[in-house]
């Protein structure tokens, strides 16, 4: 005998929405998938909550820790300063996002395309992208609200954003494209998580829940780091502070951090490093 996931949540005493997640993962026992419907064994128990490791890991970060309080010092008074300081970090936030992807691009690289010249050892695909990425944040500046409104992330949202980031590449930013089911399902369970943990945190840490999350899933098939910086900079622009990474040489330390991220869901690491990043960029 089965039941439906309606029944399982008010027998669990979980939103059907958590239920439909739980199936998609494959921690019901016994579960079948009929089209769109799930179909659960009546003497299914509850799955356990995999979330409450994380969740006891991240307490530091929701009581606050001195990175964060240090932080407060770089948050833009007001709308112009956040575009000013925008403007003087943008170059080296793109960099850094380049380099999480193995993609080469230097800041000398970026000033020559800004300044609107060519470089003709940069494949077409970097000149676009890159081009692409720093109207978008200088975009995200100019339209902050500095926190005065909540900002919901949704995988329509992820869709746009990769397309205007892709605009111009044959086949990366055509019109209608969909992501897997697969990476539909996760990212699902990525904005469940955003909606009940990670979006009463500070910024900071919600921004880069969801870098490290969107390199994890990897919904698209190419650019999703660069997907990840560019939401990972409207969440930070959104809230008043212009968008850093780490310096150059700091690299190889970014990306260890965003290892400890994937195998033990820990963030502690991966927030101190760009925290400290934050104060090198005013020193």
């Amino acid at each position: 005998m089965f039941m439906s996931t309606k029944e399982a949540a008010e027998k669990w005493s979980i939103s059907e929405r958590r239920v439909r997640v739980l199936c998609a993962e494959g921690r019901v026992d016994g579960v079948v998938q009929s089209s769109w419907a799930y179909l659960i064994p009546r003497n299914a128990p509850k799955p356990s909550d995999g979330r409450t490791l994380r969740h006891l890991k991240q307490e530091r970060l929701r009581l606050g820790s001195p990175t964060l309080e240090r932080l407060e010092q770089f948050k833009a008074p007001d709308g112009p300063s956040l575009v000013h300081a925008c403007r003087q970090g943008v170059d080296a936030f793109i960099v850094a996002s380049f380099a999480v992807e193995s993609m080469a691009l230097t800041t000398e690289e970026l000033g020559t395309l800004t300044s609107g010249e060519i470089v003709p050892t940069l494949a077409l695909s970097t000149h676009l992208l890159s081009l692409h990425m720093r109207s978008i944040i200088l975009s995200m500046a100019r339209q902050s609200k500095m926190g005065e409104r909540p900002l919901r992330m949704s995988e329509q949202y992820l869709v746009e954003l990769y397309q205007l980031l892709c605009h111009g590449l044959e086949g990366d930013g055509a019109e209608g494209v969909s992501l897997p089911g697969i990476a539909s399902r996760e990212l699902e369970v990525l904005f469940i998580q955003d909606e009940q943990e990670f979006s009463s945190h500070h910024p900071l840490v919600r921004a880069l829940f969801f870098y490290a999350e969107i390199m994890r899933i990897a919904p698209f098939h190419a650019y999703n780091g660069l997907l990840a910086a560019l939401v990972y900079a409207r969440i930070m622009t959104e809230a008043g502070w212009a968008p850093a990474l780490v310096s150059f040489d700091r690299i190889d330390e970014l990306k260890a951090a965003l290892v400890m991220t994937k195998r033990r869901g820990n963030y502690l690491s991966l927030t101190d490093l760009v925290g400290e990043a934050y104060g090198e960029q005013a020193i």
